[in-house]
């Protein structure tokens, strides 16, 4: 499974203390928020913040989002689905 790494929520100590790390020494699955900002889950899928921002608007994918006031969250269990549907075999 293809996952984006984000260096800047881990360190090297916590990630030895989980169990189910994600490979390519990336964070481990517990250290990742549940509900993800759009520059966070820009992030984690590997594509600017404005892409996600554009996709929103043009519906290109059907990617879920949650609007909360003006703030938008993805799902990080949503954005795992999205990244395996598009996975190449």
């Amino acid at each position: 499974m293809l996952t984006p790494i984000l260096p800047e929520l881990m360190d090297r100590k916590a990630a030895t203390k989980y169990q189910g790390v994600i490979p390519d020494n990336s964070i481990p699955t517990k250290m990742l928020p549940e509900l993800m900002d759009r520059k966070t889950a820009a992030k984690y899928l590997g594509v600017a913040p404005d892409t996600l921002s554009v996709w929103a608007c043009t519906k290109r994918y059907p990617l879920k989002r949650i609007k909360i006031g003006r703030s938008v969250r993805y799902r990080r269990s949503d954005l795992d689905a999205f990244l395996q549907e598009r996975l190449c075999s």
